[in-house]
């Protein structure tokens, strides 16, 4: 984590509140664009996506960023196809920054 928070430019002492937030919040955020993919609402998937990839780079969490990305590109063409293997992909990465922090 040390390097991560190095990456952004900050301690990691000020970096893992921020890290824990997003934890939280990415959680939230997959939940609610695994709900857009089955509805099929593109415009909601490429909000969602865009939040989570914005937040993820800010982060220095390049894996994350590029994942929501993709997802992003596609749901702005309404080609919601693939996408709910990226949300189980966003989880997992989720998942070990859980571990990185506990």
């Amino acid at each position: 984590m040390k390097k991560m928070a190095e990456n952004v430019g900050l301690e990691e002492n000020e970096y893992l509140p921020l890290l824990e937030l997003f934890i939280e919040t990415g959680a939230v955020y997959l939940d609610e664009l695994r709900v857009a993919i089955e509805s099929g609402d593109s415009k909601s998937v490429y909000e969602t996506t865009h939040t989570i990839r914005g937040a993820a780079e800010n982060l220095g969490i390049p894996e994350m960023s590029e994942l929501a990305r993709v997802v992003e590109i596609r749901a702005r063409q309404n080609i919601l196809e693939g996408a709910e293997e990226a949300v189980r992909s966003l989880l997992r990465e989720l998942s070990d920054l859980r571990k990185i922090i506990h």
